[in-house]
Parts: C-alpha cells; sequence; structure tokens
C-alpha cells in the first residue's frame, strides 16, 4: 500500500436507565480516524415490557465508518484498484422491534430504515482506465422487516430467520 498505517482513536459511553416498565439506553461514541475523519455517533432506544414475556422498543441512531485500507490504497491488480479519495460514510438508522420469550420458544419482529450518505460501493466505480474501484454513493435509503423464532427442544436449537429489504439509491430511483 501507499500508506502502511494510521492511528485511530476511540471513546465509548453506554448507559441504560430501568423504571418500571420502561428501558432507556443511550450510547455515544467519538471516532478519530488520522488523515481521514472524525466523527460522533449517538444511539438511543426506548423500550416497554408490555407483559412479562413482551417487549416493544424504538431505537434510533447514527453510524460512521472510515474507508479502509484497501478501500483507499489497494494497489491495482486484477483490474481492481483503490480510491484515495473516498470520503466516510454517515448514516441515520431507525428501528421498531417487538419481542416475545416464552419458556423454550421466542420470537422477534423488527422493521427498520437507514439513510447512508456517501455509501462506499465496489459494485458500479470504474476509474478513467477502465479498473474496478470503489466509489461513494450519495445517498442510499434501506428499508427492511425481519421475522425470526428460536425454540430450544427436540435435542437442539432451532432457529427460522426471513428478511425484506429494499434499497435504493435516492439519487437515481
Amino acid at each position: 500500500y501507499s500508506e502502511s498505517e494510521r492511528d485511530i482513536t476511540g471513546v465509548f459511553a453506554h448507559g441504560v436507565y430501568k423504571f418500571e416498565a420502561l428501558t432507556f439506553e443511550l450510547a455515544t461514541r467519538y471516532d478519530d480516524v488520522e488523515g481521514i475523519d472524525s466523527e460522533t455517533t449517538i444511539n438511543s432506544s426506548i423500550g416497554y415490557q408490555v407483559t412479562d414475556s413482551t417487549q416493544i422498543s424504538f431505537s434510533t441512531g447514527t453510524g460512521f465508518k472510515a474507508p479502509t485500507f484497501n478501500d483507499l490504497y489497494y494497489p491495482l491488480q486484477w483490474g481492481y484498484v483503490g480510491n484515495s479519495e473516498l470520503i466516510s460514510e454517515t448514516s441515520k438508522s431507525y428501528e421498531l422491534s417487538l419481542k416475545s420469550r416464552f419458556e423454550q420458544f421466542s420470537i422477534a419482529f423488527n422493521l427498520y430504515q437507514t439513510d447512508i450518505e456517501d455509501l462506499i460501493d465496489w459494485g458500479n466505480g470504474v476509474d478513467k482506465d477502465g479498473n474496478v474501484t470503489p466509489m461513494n454513493v450519495d445517498e442510499v435509503e434501506i428499508k427492511g422487516a425481519e421475522f425470526g423464532t428460536h425454540y430450544q427442544g427436540f435435542g437442539g436449537v432451532h432457529q427460522f430467520n426471513m428478511s425484506y429489504i429494499e434499497a435504493e439509491n435516492s439519487a437515481t430511483g
């Protein structure tokens, strides 16, 4: 690589507070990636214990992803090359969740949306020489739903998960 090292500093704080049937959670993190970017991210949630076995919760948060060494500096090989002009991804997410647990069985259902700015994508970028290279995608919207079950019995642990995901480049549709 044209660069061989970088320093990363991260500081993290997390707290949970329970009051009767409510649970509040808050987390924050500061990251400083040398020569790239720095960002503070925050995640928060509130949960309500509907019954002893069922909880509904809402969470929201922000995210940050700095380009990796491969993203930035991958040497030209087999038609792939890094892109030193990339900028960091940032995101905002929202999720509604319902979870129930019984003796040997649990179910979970989640609805979510994530909006990403400057997504780092290796799938569609080509440089001036025709080499595949990562590019930033201005705005991406991801919506989804997930359903999962978990059962412990019949001599083992059994799981079933199903997801529906809609991802779209907001600029191009």
